[in-house]
């Protein structure tokens, strides 16, 4: 891994598969984890956004971070991602600023274009015009908190003179990830000129897949001047640390249930009973054998050799594990983020075959080098 120091995080997705959990007992449970994400000493816990399914009953992950913020002390918080085709401008950069400030400066900043036809489609968006709407949203965001203030006259967006009084506690702004838009060559620019964060989902592939894509990244670095060793990259990852075999395939099935259901929505492809996305297979899905093989699912020892592997080949900066999916239970999640900090840490930080990943200790550690 060489001397690039790596954060870990937690990302919170809270689907409803089991329709007998409210929404205020998942907010619950998403809670608990966080907590003891922050006993770990992860660097940040991180909340998605999808509407109108139960994918996920994150409506808000603006909302959830000032939640977590409330009920922690100390780990960062942020969206994962504010899908921002989806806002209006000046109430978004009001909120952000907001939540940074009672956060006390905790606040990490992940954005993206979204990906979703269902999800636009109920908002009177049109998907095809995701990449551009998200680079005036960011143009206009960065104009706020480097400013003070908003004029913007975009194609899709016109905002007159606008002063911003409501800043964010960290100048000019928080650490800034950016989610997806791998396709789109101007934007990726973007991020390289401005030292943002790539964000990857590696899921439950195999860290040569996502090699791919930071290779890639990298060369757009290269071509606006900036040195791809200077690169943050953030992954996200499936994760269940088990010592019983068939809690390794309940697992799995709850990983392949989630990427069935996110396959539909991307596909444009989705069928739902009201709000209840129907489980569908999928072209070329993984079985269950090929999700528990390459993914850090089953014993300590093992989800610790699986992980030294990623960050050998990868060398990431932050990591973001998904501890609950689907329906698994909640005291299964948490037992399992127990077992990752009380034997999977410890083996990480002794392994002989990379310089041992560290879990920076206190405030804003995701962001040192980074801005």
């Amino acid at each position: 891994m060489g001397t690039s120091t790596m954060n870990f995080g937690l990302f919170n997705l809270m689907p409803r598969r089991d329709t007998s959990k409210s929404p205020q007992q998942l907010a619950l449970d998403s809670m608990e984890l966080c907590q003891m994400a922050e006993q770990l000493d992860f660097d940040t816990v991180w909340f998605a956004e999808h509407h109108f399914s139960n994918y996920c009953m994150i409506p808000s992950p603006l909302i959830m971070s000032a939640y977590c913020a409330a009920r922690t002390k100390r780990i960062n918080v942020g969206p994962a991602v504010l899908v921002l085709p989806l806002y209006e401008p000046v109430r978004l950069i009001e909120e952000i600023a907001f939540v940074d400030q009672i956060s006390d400066g905790r606040l990490q900043l992940g954005v993206g274009g979204g990906y979703q036809n269902y999800e636009f489609r109920q908002f009177g968006r049109d998907l095809k015009d995701g990449p551009a709407m998200f680079s005036e949203l960011l143009d206009m965001i960065e104009m706020a908190y480097r400013t003070g203030e908003i004029h913007y006259q975009g194609k899709h967006f016109k905002i007159d003179h606008t002063p911003i009084g409501l800043q964010p506690q960290q100048k000019p702004m928080p650490q800034v990830y950016v989610a997806g838009l791998t396709q789109d060559i101007s934007i990726q620019e973007r991020i390289a000129r401005n030292n943002y964060v790539p964000f990857i989902g590696q899921h439950h592939r195999p860290a040569s897949t996502t090699l791919k894509s930071k290779e890639a990244i990298a060369k757009i670095w290269t071509s606006v001047g900036r040195s791809p060793e200077d690169m943050a990259f953030a992954t996200q990852r499936f994760i269940y640390v088990t010592k019983n075999r068939n809690e390794e395939i309940k697992a799995a099935e709850n990983i392949r249930y989630t990427l069935r259901l996110g396959a539909g929505l991307r596909a444009n492809a989705e069928q739902l009973d009201g709000a209840m996305l129907r489980e569908l297979p999928f072209r070329d899905e993984p079985s269950l054998e090929e999700i528990i093989e390459f993914s850090p699912i089953g014993s300590p020892e093992r989800v610790a050799s699986i992980l030294a592997e990623d960050f050998q080949l990868l060398n990431p900066t932050h990591v973001s594990f998904m501890f609950q999916f689907g329906s698994l239970p909640h005291r299964s999640a948490l037992r399992s983020m127990e077992l990752f900090g009380t034997e999977v840490l410890p083996m990480l930080s002794s392994s002989a075959h990379h310089s041992a990943p560290t879990v920076a200790a206190g405030r804003h550690s995701a962001a040192a080098g980074l801005s």
